[in-house]
């Protein structure tokens, strides 16, 4: 197994019964992104981070995760934010839309191991 930062970009916006979406009110958006943030903790997240640029909608969310391959990673980091997101109260219809980009990084445990000690 190897680790990756997996760290997933983009846009939320509310939908109406109606159908219609409309961005988020930056301090709403704020407080999601708080109660996502606590939810990844409460998943034992691994090096989880949540930032925003709150006026346009723009998110970004990461996690480092266990796996044997780029694709594993992308799916094991994609299942534990969409969960945080889920028990924040958030929805993610759409999901494989809505996000404008997908990066997973090989972390070199290594480096990692001689910072950390």
């Amino acid at each position: 197994m190897k680790r990756f930062e997996v760290v997933f970009e983009g846009v939320v916006f509310n939908i109406d019964n109606g159908g219609t979406s409309a961005a988020l009110i930056p301090e709403e958006l704020e407080s999601h992104l708080s109660a996502v943030m606590d939810s990844l903790l409460d998943l034992n997240a691994d090096d989880a981070t949540v930032g925003a640029a709150l006026a346009a909608g723009q998110v970004e969310i990461s996690v480092s995760v266990e796996a044997d391959s780029v694709a594993g990673a992308v799916d094991a980091g994609f299942a534990v934010i969409r969960s945080a997101i889920h028990a924040a109260g958030g929805a993610t219809p759409g999901w494989d839309m809505d996000f404008v980009s997908v990066r997973s990084v090989l972390v070199d445990e290594e480096a990692e191991n001689l910072v950390n000690a």
